[in-house]
């Protein structure tokens, strides 16, 4: 079960969607939105998902709220926003995966595919493959039709490169390293075993102390609180699942 948070920032207010994040499409997002809002949405407002790296994508479809939905996330939060600046258009592009055009703000340029082109939401999968070049503006394509045309070829060697070792010294090296793992390794836990024998090293945490420590963080996490505000709430609840947990946590603490 995953958990949606929606945070509308002209309310100042973060509201947790007691569903399972998995179930709902996007008119069951407009719905919930407008619910919180208390009025319909109007087209300045818009849902935007932002990753660890600050960059903002644009939820306007079930397509794109089902791509977040692969996500390896517990909790996925989602900003209700206005907008601030007109969209760029990239005149004449279209993206090769969801066929959006033109592409809008954000153009993302594959380095290794021939005539690849991305929009923002579509560029989050493909970047895990290809080094992509980022286009804020239309007129910047000039300069880099130019480097690719001079550059492509030596590019593509050099992420294309293979290791010229043979196999026999690929095999050795790995041995060094193995060896000087467990060597590691294995002098740490003679230091730890030592450490916990004069009591100057605690013990790792049992299974059940792992298990209330996991939901406490994770609770922190979603109702935005320390860690220390919901330890004791857990260790209560000890036999709940942290499906249950949340919400009779969301009675409590939301």
């Amino acid at each position: 079960m995953k958990h949606l948070k929606l945070s509308i920032p002209c309310m100042n207010q973060s509201f947790l969607y007691k569903g399972n994040f998995l179930d709902i499409n996007y008119e069951e997002l407009v719905k919930f939105a407008e619910s919180k809002l208390g009025k319909k949405l109007t087209p300045e407002l818009y849902f935007v998902y932002v990753n660890v790296e600050g960059d903002n994508f644009v939820i306007d479809n079930d397509h794109k709220l089902n791509n977040l939905k692969k996500l390896n996330s517990q909790v996925l939060k989602i900003i209700l926003k206005e907008f601030e600046r007109q969209v760029v258009l990239h005149p004449n592009t279209i993206c090769s995966v969801c066929q959006q055009s033109p592409i809008q703000n954000i153009r993302h340029k594959c380095v290794v595919c021939e005539d690849v082109d991305l929009c923002q939401h579509c560029s989050i999968e493909h970047s895990r493959l290809h080094p992509l070049i980022m286009i804020s503006k239309p007129e910047q394509v000039i300069y880099l039709e130019s480097f690719f045309k001079k550059h492509m070829k030596k590019v593509k060697n050099i992420l294309n490169c293979s290791i010229s070792k043979s196999k026999s010294t690929v095999i050795a090296i790995k041995d060094v390293i193995m060896k000087k793992k467990q060597d590691y390794f294995g002098n740490v836990k003679q230091q730890q075993d030592q450490q916990i024998d004069q009591g100057q090293f605690k013990k790792p945490p049992s299974p059940e102390e792992e298990d209330v420590l996991n939901k406490t963080l994770r609770l922190s996490e979603i109702f935005e609180g320390q860690p220390s505000t919901y330890e004791k709430f857990v260790k209560q609840n000890k036999e709940l699942t942290f499906e249950e947990l949340v919400e009779k946590a969301s009675e409590k603490f939301a």
